[in-house]
């Protein structure tokens, strides 16, 4: 495993650790109100739902969660570019690299399947 491939595992985790405590935060404070739903998302009274929504955005602890998960996601993004990065410089025809190149920037499913391949990629391998 090289360091992109590290990298984007650690930011992975970092982001799902920190969107699992955002999820955590949110149910307490929808417990404490009486409510029995995973998420304020469940909450089908639109002006219930926008009030609900409101005061738990106003929440000291889930303004640093929100913060946490934001930086995560940052983190993540440009962890995946590395990879991305990576492995549009190990393929050897220009041509390809070029067509995918383009395609990772404008298509989310190539760059989703480059992204699943090039983790499964054993590095040692390959020639960088």
């Amino acid at each position: 495993m090289n360091k992109e491939q590290r990298e984007y595992i650690k930011a992975q985790a970092e982001l799902a650790a920190a969107e699992e405590q955002e999820r955590k935060l949110e149910a307490e404070f929808l417990k404490k109100r009486g409510y029995d739903v995973a998420s304020i998302y469940c909450i089908e009274n639109e002006s219930e739902f926008d009030r609900l929504n409101e005061e738990f955005a106003e929440e000291p602890e889930e303004k640093k969660a929100w913060d946490r998960v934001c930086k995560a996601r940052d983190k993540k993004l440009e962890a995946e570019e590395k990879l991305i990065q990576y492995a549009l410089s190990i393929i050897p025809m220009k041509k390809e690299r070029e067509i995918l190149r383009k395609a990772a920037k404008t298509n989310w499913k190539t760059r989703q399947e480059m992204l699943t391949i090039v983790m499964k990629l054993d590095t040692k391998t390959v020639r960088a």
